[in-house]
């Protein structure tokens, strides 16, 4: 008799195995799983696994161009490097907003500007001058990538006065070019901008001196002006401006560590007695009258110091101060003279008795003494080239005088001879 279950397995009632369970256990159904994968992603469509084989390899190139443009740029973000630049003025540097750099400084009678990239190479140079000396003070970039320089002016005569040195401002594009350029003289004294910052106004604050009238400070506005009562404001126009001949060359200065210490100082902090005297104003300003009253903290030392009390009667002398500025660059040809002023004067206070010297054949001096209370010496610098090679020679003219509080002082005399 037979039995349920054979009839659809043995005698042992087991079943049979049928086509797909039979092939899923057998070398044979492995390869041709494998075969049936490859042939589900390309049958029927070759292009699709090309394509995306392609794709594949431009993914896995482009990564490695990236992955090389990150450590290039690692590496050249920390680049460092020195370098002299001959013929331009070093006084002060900032980074621009472009990660490079501007300096600017004195030239030969000149201020000097030039605008570096990053790795310190020249974009442009020029200066800016007129017939006699200015002098730069600092500079820094302004809000439309312009620059904003302050110096004195010595070629550009005050608006209300008889000297002729003032503060000089000049406002430049981001190229270079003047914009718009002002001397500010506060009486007839002796006046020098050293600082300058823009402010959240778009204008601009000065800090400088003046001889007799003390720290001066000019809130302008983004032309440069600052109200209709001020009459020591006036518009100058600076000879042409040209690029100036500086040459990059690298230096083989190296970093060292210094062994200098730190060291507590103990400073005697006092209250000053400094008062702000307006000198003009916009129309719609309002002299504040607030007094501020400061209170100054006490500072408690063990150091015991015995100080000697000792009466030093000074001459009146001792009060003054040199003050000189050379001619221009005398540009001259073989066996041409020509002569020019140097200004000896007292910027500070008393008698100035002073001397001058040269110490070059092909220089003369006249007078080679005088005496200023305040009033300018003009001593005529005359150059002989006779005898002399074509290049460039410069002379150093040195003024002494006695009790003067900077003696001595020197200026260059520049020559070339083409």
């Amino acid at each position: 008799m037979i039995s349920p279950e054979g009839a659809t397995g043995d005698s042992q009632g087991h079943k049979p195995l049928d086509k797909k369970t039979s092939t899923k256990n057998s070398p044979k159904g492995a390869e041709g799983r494998k075969e049936g994968r490859k042939g589900k992603m390309c049958k029927g469509d070759k292009f699709r696994c090309y394509a995306f084989s392609s794709t594949f390899v431009m993914y896995s190139f482009f990564c490695i161009l990236f992955s090389l443009f990150l450590m290039f740029n690692a590496r050249s973000s920390y680049a460092q490097w020195a370098a002299s630049y001959v013929g331009a003025g070093g006084s002060s540097v900032e980074q621009t907003r472009d990660g490079g750099y501007i300096v600017g400084g004195g030239n030969g009678g000149d201020i000097s500007v030039a605008k570096l990239d990053d790795n310190g190479a020249i974009q442009w140079q020029k200066k800016y001058g007129g017939n006699l000396a200015e002098y730069f003070g600092s500079l820094q970039q302004t809000n439309d990538s312009g620059y904003i320089v302050p110096g004195r002016s010595f070629s550009f005569p005050p608006a209300n006065g008889t000297r002729n040195v003032a503060f000089w401002v000049l406002n430049l594009d981001v190229s270079g070019v003047v914009q718009w350029q002002k001397t500010y003289a506060m009486g007839n004294n002796y006046d020098e901008a050293h600082s300058v910052q823009q402010t959240f106004d778009g204008g601009y604050i000065v800090a400088g001196g003046s001889v007799g009238v003390g720290a001066v400070l000019l809130k302008l506005a983004p032309d440069g002006t600052i109200g209709a009562s001020c009459d020591f404001i006036r518009d100058t126009n600076i000879s042409e401006y040209t690029d100036s001949d500086v040459i990059t060359v690298d230096t083989t200065a190296s970093a060292r560590d210094s062994s200098a210490k730190v060291r507590i100082a103990y400073a005697t902090i006092r209250n000053t007695t400094a008062s702000a005297n307006y000198l003009c104003y916009a129309d719609t300003f309002i002299v504040p009258t607030t007094t501020t009253t400061t209170t100054i903290p006490t500072i408690t030392t063990t150091t015991t110091t015995t100080l000697s009390t000792t009466t030093t009667t000074l001459p009146t002398s001792s009060l003054a101060k040199i003050c000189v500025t050379p001619p221009p660059k005398f540009s001259l040809t073989r066996g041409q003279t020509q002569c020019a002023s140097i200004q000896i004067w007292n910027c500070g206070q008393g008698t100035l008795n002073w001397t001058a010297s040269e110490n070059c054949s092909w220089l003369t001096l006249s007078p080679t003494s005088g005496t200023s209370i305040g009033d300018t010496n003009m001593v005529q610098a005359c150059v002989d080239t006779t005898g002399l090679f074509i290049g460039g020679y410069k002379c150093t003219v040195t003024v002494t005088a006695p009790g003067a509080s900077n003696s001595p002082q020197t200026c260059v005399i520049e020559l070339e001879i083409q």
